[in-house]
């Protein structure tokens, strides 16, 4: 994609705003918030449905929804700038900074970095599903790609080891004071009790909301739209090195899908383009940007299907027409 082929702002905007409740509707959303960028900007933004349903209060732009993975990528910002500082690199064994083994007697630990983590090359499982269960290196870490939100959590553990403070901490202090992300924290506010929204089920039934004491590196950012697009113009426009790194292949997926620091990376007929997906659940998110056409999206709902709509608003949000995404055929072979 490039600047020349966007679509007229006007003619976007009104076909976005059409066709958003409709799918809302469609897939039983009850709420979301939607940031578009251009020319590294917020072109449009716009908050629909509601985002308490049982009390009727509506959706806003100061909404705050569960950004699930989409906490991946800033937690990547944060290490790459821990890293420019000299404090961790990128390519030392994780293991090299904590005093006990994450796990005994695995000889390929010390092969971990934080550069496969974020690249989920780890070889770490993707998640402890039972009690008791103990973490796994599942083959040669660096030797291919395996999603893992596990690995994060290892990362963690080094990163708060190597600044002395909780991981909540130095994400505010290196990603969210600096981008104005106001709104954003890795653990529960006070105010979150009013501009949090609630999430919903496949039955519409409200979930118990998540309030996390402590950050969880893959899971536990609090966002709304507008401040993740603040994050979106950073990876669009910043001319540091890190962060263009941040969006070099580090790892080849399939033919068009590889990842970076953070970022699932792909190539299609738009060009190539930065993105993430967000699933906690009830809570369902999805952004993607092309740096060369310093445009993107940021989509963060409150239903179970939020991401059953996300390809059409993203498409419509971007001008794209029919255009297909390889992020989303990835998603569809990850769900089955």
């Amino acid at each position: 994609m490039t600047k020349d082929h966007l679509i007229p702002a006007g003619a976007l905007i009104a076909q976005l705003d059409a066709l958003t409740p409709q799918q809302m509707k469609a897939f039983d959303v009850p709420g979301a918030s939607i940031a578009v960028i251009r020319q590294a900007r917020v072109l449009w933004s716009k908050t629909y449905g509601l985002k308490h349903v049982e009390l009727g209060h509506p959706a806003s732009p100061g909404t705050v929804f569960e950004a699930a993975s989409l906490s991946k990528p800033v937690v990547a910002y944060g290490v790459v700038k821990l890293c420019r500082r000299g404090l961790m690199a990128l390519d030392a064994p994780l293991s090299s900074y904590l005093p006990q083994p994450y796990i005994h007697d695995e000889p390929r630990l010390d092969q971990i970095t934080a550069r496969r983590v974020l690249s989920h090359s780890s070889g770490l499982q993707h998640w402890i599903r039972a009690e008791g269960e103990t973490p796994a290196i599942q083959f040669d870490p660096g030797s291919k790609f395996s999603y893992s939100s596990l690995g994060y959590l290892y990362l963690q553990q080094a990163v708060e080891q190597i600044t002395g403070e909780s991981l909540a901490d130095t994400i505010e202090r290196e990603a969210l004071a600096p981008l104005g992300m106001r709104h954003s924290s890795m653990v529960w506010r006070e105010d979150y009790d009013i501009d949090a929204a609630n999430g919903y089920d496949e039955d519409g039934k409200r979930v118990e909301k998540w309030k996390p004491e402590q950050a969880v590196a893959p899971a536990s950012l609090h966002t709304t739209a507008l401040d993740y697009a603040r994050f979106m113009i950073e990876m669009l426009q910043s001319g540091e090195a890190d962060v263009a790194q941040m969006l070099q292949p580090q790892i080849a997926v399939n033919a068009a899908i590889a990842w970076g620091l953070g970022w699932g990376l792909e190539n299609s007929a738009a060009g190539a383009g930065f993105w993430h997906w967000g699933d906690n659940g009830p809570f369902k998110a999805f952004c993607l940007g092309y740096r060369a056409a310093q445009c993107g999206v940021v989509i963060l709902c409150n239903g179970h299907n939020g991401l059953k709509m996300a390809e059409p608003l993203v498409s419509a949000a971007l001008g794209e027409g029919t255009l297909s995404h390889p992020a989303f055929e990835w998603l569809d072979e990850f769900y089955s």
